[in-house]
């Protein structure tokens, strides 16, 4: 550990849950904090509380479950896993991705291109541990899958940003990895790309991941060897080729592993980076707003999450960009949330169509915190957008 929470700004790392329960619990009243998966200096004139120091799993392959503490990277839960034939439904991982703690990631509400075949992160988790703003423990959910008692709270904590409680620990269901993965490669504008993808799924295929970016198309396909055979001869099928002209690469029991230039990509994203959110037939409206208003040029580049309609945008500091992209998804009506960095100056993450619900969000968080303690982006913007809605 290093500090007090009563002796001004500090990093406070507990080692275990109990510990995190009596940092939190001995603040004085009106006395704020910070959660963050890690952090090299303290907020000036604020504690910053991380799970760094947490550690430790129960890994039952027979179960396929996981419970993981949350200072765990996820490049060791990966490795961990892949000994027994299993996996984290986040793949393919950067090497910044590798080295983040599982509560950073769960925070973040980051997702990889595996939500095309398994759904968003936050839907592989079974229960979480965590302490609230007073001190108080709690858990929610379970260490199976079939588990389905009370309110599914845990699931709340992902993509929170550490506005409602200190996650100490995560249950995660995993999935087993495949005998065969496959990456393809193909040179397309979104158009094309949106059309292959719909294609793709009309003629049956079964994709693994499904990325965009940069004019180039990158699908993925995973399971027994047969079947990832032929579902290759079809994708050649669709774009009139042969497998043995196909821009390929492969790897058995190795789908975390294949590297995704794309994903390294979006590793390179300057400024800020937002999430939207759209259909399929929507991404081509998104990239030609981007385009013919010249903001391509002037630096701001999308990639996509294709089949299941996640999409990041990069947007340079400066010059006016993020209030530019602000406008093109009002007049889209689209919801775009900055991701990186979480603390704008305006005070808000929210961009384009503000998200509904949000005085029953702001209800949430004061169940959870009544007394404000929780310094967060997420909350700042809440409470900024219920009170003047834009």
């Amino acid at each position: 550990m290093s500090g007090a929470p009563n002796q001004g700004p500090a990093i406070l790392a507990p080692a275990s849950s109990a510990e995190a329960s009596q940092m939190l619990g001995s603040f004085e009243p009106g006395q704020n904090v910070r959660i963050k998966g890690e952090s090299p200096a303290p907020d000036v004139g604020l504690a910053t509380i991380v799970c760094a120091n947490l550690h430790g799993y129960e890994h039952s392959p027979a179960d396929q479950t996981l419970v993981a503490a949350a200072g765990e990277r996820l490049g060791a839960i990966e490795g961990m896993l892949a000994e027994h034939g299993q996996r984290i439904p986040a793949f393919p991982l950067t090497a910044r991705e590798r080295n983040m703690t599982l509560g950073a990631w769960l925070a973040s509400g980051a997702d990889t291109a595996a939500a095309q075949r398994y759904g968003r992160f936050r839907e592989s988790m079974i229960g979480a541990e965590f302490i609230l703003a007073d001190g108080t423990r709690a858990h929610s959910g379970g260490r199976v899958i079939k588990n389905v008692a009370g309110y599914d709270l845990a699931k709340l904590m992902a993509g929170s940003l550490g506005a409602l409680a200190f996650v100490t620990a995560a249950s995660l269901r995993l999935y087993p990895l495949p005998r065969r993965a496959a990456r393809v490669t193909v040179e397309a504008e979104i158009p094309r790309a949106v059309a292959l993808v719909d294609q793709a799924h009309r003629a049956g295929i079964e994709l693994a991941t499904c990325e965009w970016g940069g004019g180039q198309l990158e699908i993925g396909v995973e399971g027994p060897s047969a079947a990832v055979e032929a579902a290759l001869r079809k994708i050649a099928d669709l774009l009139d080729r042969t497998v043995g002209q196909l821009e390929l690469s492969e790897g058995d029991q190795g789908s975390p592993a294949l590297a995704s230039r794309l994903a390294e990509e979006r590793e390179s994203f300057a400024g800020t980076i937002v999430k939207v959110g759209t259909r399929l037939s929507g991404v081509a409206g998104l990239h030609q707003a981007i385009v013919s208003r010249g903001l391509a040029e002037r630096g701001v580049r999308l990639h996509s999450h294709l089949a299941v309609g996640i999409h990041y945008l990069g947007v340079p500091a400066g010059d006016g960009l993020d209030g530019e992209v602000d406008a093109i998804l009002r007049s889209m009506r689209l919801a775009g949330q900055r991701i990186a960095p979480t603390a704008p100056a305006d005070g808000t993450i929210f961009l384009g169509r503000r998200p509904g619900g949000l005085a029953t969000m702001r209800r949430l968080l004061d169940s959870f915190d009544p007394q404000g303690r929780l310094v967060s982006p997420m909350r700042t913007s809440i409470i900024t957008e219920t009170e003047m809605p834009g």
